[in-house]
């Protein structure tokens, strides 16, 4: 019973969360975007928000492999092999 009041009022709260962001994207939608200097401020912002999160992905990149690569070898060791066939005739 408690379980199903606390799904019921979890999946109620998100289900709030939904309409209420979808009403703040249209307000914002609906606003007038500025005069042209708030324009280009807000393209220099955008740039420079792109550039910012392009570096940080490539660093995540980078710190994924590398601690993909890492915990491989911890669980396999270095002669580890993907796969063993062997043929014979």
């Amino acid at each position: 019973m408690l379980a199903a009041l606390v799904i019921a009022m979890g999946m109620g709260s998100a289900a709030v969360a939904l309409v209420w962001a979808r009403r703040f994207y249209v307000e914002m939608m609906a606003a007038d975007e500025g005069t042209e200097l708030m324009r280009e401020i807000a393209t220099s912002v955008r740039v420079g928000a792109a550039a910012y999160l392009k570096q940080q992905n490539k660093w995540v990149l980078i710190v994924f492999v590398v601690v993909a690569l890492l915990l491989g070898v911890v669980s396999f060791g270095w002669n580890f092999k993907v796969c063993s066939l062997r043929l014979h005739s």
